[in-house]
């Protein structure tokens, strides 16, 4: 039993410990903001500029506006209507279709 213990204790003290301290980043050798950027990510910048902020959808002309299965223009949704299906484009978040329905 004394054997065991010794062991165990040998083993402890002669196990590698490992190190829990955190060491920051080293900062790198060349800056990549400085360097102009490749022409498909000027592209991208670009489309995204011109496209509308987060969570803003726009109606555009070629926006299809449907109340309950019919084609309306959405001067005509009455104001108790509500979105039943709407698709959207994704890069530009313009709508391409959106489907009310109403009470009546």
């Amino acid at each position: 039993m004394c054997r065991i213990v010794a062991l165990l204790v040998a083993l402890a003290c002669l196990s590698p410990h490992a190190s829990a301290s955190v060491v920051p980043p080293k900062e790198p050798l060349l800056r990549l903001e400085k360097k102009a950027k490749p022409p498909i990510q000027a592209a991208r910048a670009a489309k995204t500029a011109r496209s509308a902020p987060d969570s803003v959808f726009v109606i555009t002309p070629r926006s299809k506006i449907k109340l309950n299965g019919r084609p309306c223009s959405f001067k005509d949704i009455p104001a108790d209507a509500v979105i039943t299906n709407i698709e959207v484009d994704p890069d530009t978040k313009a709508i391409l279709t959106i489907e009310f329905s109403s009470g009546k």
